[in-house]
């Protein structure tokens, strides 16, 4: 079952499943079949190729005996975007997925927003109206 899957995989980190390896469990048959969908007759090199998956369990899921999960005790998941962490962190710079897809499990969650904004470099501050960024709610 998925919810259970994400609960074991819940560890606060990122999982890579590369496009010529076999899935590993239920998550990341549905990676699988989510970056197949998206690749279709796509030209890629399988060899450098994949798809990054991570979840986040918040709340409890119905059982009276389950231990408290992060947003019970006060951690929540800030405003993000999806980026190399690495690239971030070793030369300043967002590098940002070609594909990405959030999938919730539950009517539990944030909205997701799209932005079709440019990412800037950290020494750079956007100004602007927020209404004149174009916005997409999922």
């Amino acid at each position: 079952n998925f919810a259970a899957d994400c609960r074991t995989a819940f560890l606060r980190c990122s999982y890579w499943l590369g496009a010529k390896e076999p899935p590993r469990c239920g998550l990341e048959a549905l990676a699988r079949a989510i970056f197949d969908r998206h690749t279709g007759d796509a030209a890629y090199d399988p060899n450098t190729s994949g798809v990054e998956w991570w979840v986040q369990v918040r709340g409890r899921t119905g059982d009276q005996h389950e231990e408290p999960v992060a947003s019970e005790l006060g951690e929540a998941l800030g405003f993000h975007w999806d980026r190399d962490e690495m690239m971030n962190d070793e030369q300043k710079i967002n590098v940002h997925p070609q594909v990405a897809s959030v999938t919730y499990l539950t009517s539990n969650g944030a909205p997701t927003m799209v932005l079709q904004q440019p990412s800037r470099p950290r020494d750079r501050v956007l100004v602007g109206d927020v209404a004149e960024i174009p916005v997409g709610y999922l």
